[in-house]
């Protein structure tokens, strides 16, 4: 695998799966992809309803956000790659992605997301990220 495939692996596992603050009507920890799917309901009743007013700068902050993250989480990956690379001279990268993932995987079936506002409780895993 490519070290470009490597870090868009990790970029996307972190994306979905690793809990980051988020500050919109109130704060909690979810995955950036939480904030990407507010966004997208944001957008649609934007769309519907006109963004105007307050709705615009609400659909602003909120996509301002889901950048910034975007783009952490992208750093990160970069960042974690290259310790993966450092200690055996890049010979068990793939392995140790893969790894980490699957640890992702299964931490994110636990209850480990902060989320307010939402129908199944203020705590939820990823079956229940999006309620």
């Amino acid at each position: 695998m490519s070290r470009r495939a490597q870090r868009w692996v990790l970029g996307l596992a972190f994306f979905v799966l690793v809990p980051v603050p988020f500050l919109m009507i109130s704060s909690g920890f979810a995955p950036p992809v939480r904030v990407l799917f507010l966004a997208s309901v944001l957008g649609a009743i934007a769309v519907v309803d006109g963004a105007h007013g307050p709705m615009l700068i609400i659909l602003g902050v909120v996509f301002a956000e889901l950048a910034l993250l975007s783009g952490l989480t992208y750093l990160a990956s970069g960042i974690v790659l290259r310790a993966f690379e450092r200690p055996a001279g890049g010979k068990f990268v793939s392995p140790l992605i893969a790894l980490t993932v699957a640890s992702l995987l299964c931490l994110s079936f636990f209850e480990i997301y902060q989320t307010p506002h939402s129908s199944s409780g203020p705590y939820s895993n990823l079956t229940g990220l999006f309620d």
